[in-house]
C-alpha cells in the first residue's frame, strides 16, 4: 500500500473541497470539518467523517459522491 502524505486539516479540506467542485451539481455543498482519529485505525489512515454541509439542497442528494470522495482522501492522506 502507499504510505500517505501528511497534510494540514486545512490543506485537506481545500484538497476535498476542490474535487467535490468538480461536479458542478453540488456547487452548494462544501466540506467543513474532518474529525481526527486518537491512532490510526486498521486502514492507517488518521481522521475520518467529512462534515459535509449544503445551502439550498439536502446533504443526501450529493451524498455517495462524497462518501466516495472522502474514502479516495482517506487512501491518499493523513493529517498532521
Amino acid at each position: 500500500m502507499q504510505e500517505r502524505q501528511v497534510i494540514s486539516k486545512e490543506e485537506l479540506l481545500r484538497k476535498l473541497n476542490e474535487e467535490l467542485s468538480k461536479h458542478s451539481e453540488y456547487y452548494l455543498c462544501k466540506y467543513e470539518d474532518v474529525t481526527r482519529l486518537d491512532a490510526p485505525d486498521d486502514t492507517g489512515a488518521n481522521w475520518k467523517d467529512a462534515l459535509l454541509v449544503c445551502s439550498g439542497m439536502h446533504s443526501g442528494t450529493c451524498k455517495p459522491t462524497a462518501f466516495e470522495l472522502v474514502n479516495e482522501m482517506r487512501k491518499k492522506y493523513n493529517i498532521r
